[in-house]
This record gives structure tokens, sequence and C-alpha cells, in this order.
């Protein structure tokens, strides 16, 4: 298996030749250029019918579905950590007293 980079440039190239009709079908053109698999062109020409050239552009980094779900909010401060994490605190001993029984506070 290997992992060749195209230049953008090969690639609208190869998918020009496909659609003038010229030189047959996706079988013939992978053939061609020597391609293990019919699935880099069909991809590269999924992306170029939708987005045009920059859809062949390559699109390195993160996802950009990483980024979903809740917004993080910005951190606490030291302060507020402690005050935070002290009512926290008060909260979880009051919880276990009453499961315990004891109705002192």
């Amino acid at each position: 298996m290997s992992n060749r980079k195209y230049t953008v440039e090969f690639k609208v190239n190869v998918i020009k030749m496909y659609l003038s009709g010229n030189y047959g079908g996706i079988n013939k053109i992978c053939e061609k250029f020597g391609f293990p698999s019919t699935a880099p062109f069909r991809n590269w020409l999924k992306k170029y019918m939708v987005s045009g050239v920059t859809g062949l552009e390559n699109m390195t980094g993160r996802a950009s579905h990483l980024n979903k779900g809740r917004p993080r909010i910005n951190p606490l401060s030291q302060d507020e950590e402690v005050i935070k994490l002290k009512a926290e605190n008060a909260y979880l001993k009051k919880l276990l007293s009453l499961e315990r029984g004891d109705a002192k506070n």
C-alpha cells in the first residue's frame, strides 16, 4: 500500500482527461496512471464536482468536527476554584450526613 502524494495540478489534469471522455472510463484512467485502486480517483472526482479545484487541495491538520459540543468556559482563578471546591465539599458532607440519618444540619 503506497501513500503517494499527488499535486493539485496532477489531480486536475487526470480529472479533465476523464471528463473529456477520450480516455475511457474510471478503470482505464486508473490503469493508465498506475493507481492501485479506483478509490483515490473517485474521491478526487467527487471533491472536484462539489468544490472545484479548492476541494482537491490537501486539508491537513485537526478535523473541524472535534470542536463540536459544549464550548469550554474560561478557567477559574485559584480563589474561585477554592470557593467552588469548598461549596462542593460542604454539599457532599451534607449529603453524606443525610444518607446516614444524621439530622444535625
